[in-house]
């Protein structure tokens, strides 16, 4: 699980194609770093700063979003 205030880098989005063709428009791409804001509660918006752009994801686009820290364990970026 991602954590506020850390940021990550984008390793996979595995998503239906119609959502990950509009994520990957925003700049969704693999190596790319993204840090979050802040965690959702209750299934609510994870909000995420991407190339200086902030950002709010529903639970089920953060489920899919796959990334990691500099441990090399992947993780989803759902909070």
């Amino acid at each position: 699980q991602a954590k506020a205030g850390e940021s990550y880098r984008i390793c996979n989005c595995d998503l239906a194609p119609s959502r990950q063709r509009r994520l990957l428009e925003m700049g969704f791409l693999d190596g790319k770093e993204i840090s979050v804001l802040n965690s959702s509660y209750a299934g609510g918006p994870l909000k995420v700063c991407l190339h200086d752009c902030r950002l709010a994801l529903s639970a089920t686009d953060a489920a899919g979003i796959e990334i990691e820290s500099d441990q090399p364990v992947a993780a989803q970026l759902q909070a």
